[in-house]
């Protein structure tokens, strides 16, 4: 038997607790404005809570995706500005996903910045670390998105490197390559810190043919040896920006 509930703007189930006791499972479907459907389990008597399934709504309804780093990758041979790829981890998956940015300038008194998918104080944090110990001053309209049509939680600080080289790449019209895969968290003194799996990470972007993959020096380990990739660790945002110019 399935019990349909409605759910309010915090994702939680409105109306008494009850029913989330009742059940043995807890299922929730995030959906966006794209094809893509996250399903999660936020009770589950019987297994895992970190187990996520990724879908993909057809005109079949909804089929399961085996590789949905495949959906976030735009798929583009042309290597162009403002683009940077990064690896995230849903639950016990870790997804592959390109992070893309413009910045044009701008027409009128205050600079745009426009998010789709992610979280614009953590894009306002990333400018202001920027500014302070890059001495990068952006004075342009500023577009962020998420090939594919993810949302990103705040959470996942991993993607701050990712974020970064893709800005500074659309600003000072440079090219990272497909083949560089970037994952790291800034902090607010242009420290890189570590991330959490750090090793599974790398084995994903390994596997689907990076052969460059920066990550915080910290999470550097000797089993990332022998993936056929180069482990570049970095200590610093200034590390990070010698190597990617």
């Amino acid at each position: 038997m399935f019990l349909i509930a409605h759910v309010n703007k915090n994702n939680e189930i409105a109306g008494p607790q009850t029913l989330v006791h009742i059940v043995d499972s807890l299922l929730h479907i995030d959906t966006n404005d794209g094809q893509v459907r996250t399903l999660r389990a936020n009770k589950n008597r019987f297994g895992d809570v970190d187990t996520v399934g990724i879908f993909r709504m057809t005109e079949r309804g909804m089929l399961s995706v085996d590789n949905p780093s495949e959906i976030f990758l735009s798929g583009s041979t042309t290597e162009s500005s403002g683009s940077a790829i990064t690896c995230i981890r849903k639950g016990n998956r870790n997804i592959l996903l390109e992070i893309q940015c413009l910045t044009t300038e701008t027409e009128g008194e205050f600079p745009q910045r426009v998010c789709v998918g992610l979280n614009m104080n953590r894009i306002k944090m990333l400018t202001g670390i920027l500014r302070k110990h890059a001495k990068t001053k952006i004075y342009h309209d500023t577009f962020f998105n998420i090939v594919g049509g993810l949302k990103i939680d705040e959470s996942e600080t991993c993607i701050d490197l990712a974020l970064v080289a893709a800005l500074l790449s659309s600003l000072n019209e440079f090219v990272v390559p497909r083949t560089t895969c970037i994952m790291g968290e800034l902090s607010l003194n242009g420290d890189v810190r570590p991330i959490d799996s750090g090793v599974p990470r790398v084995k994903e972007a390994a596997q689907h043919g990076f052969t460059e993959i920066f990550i915080p020096y910290r999470n550097y380990h000797k089993s990332m040896e022998g993936l056929g990739a180069k482990i570049t660790p970095v200590k610093t945002i200034h590390e990070l920006l010698d190597l990617i110019n």
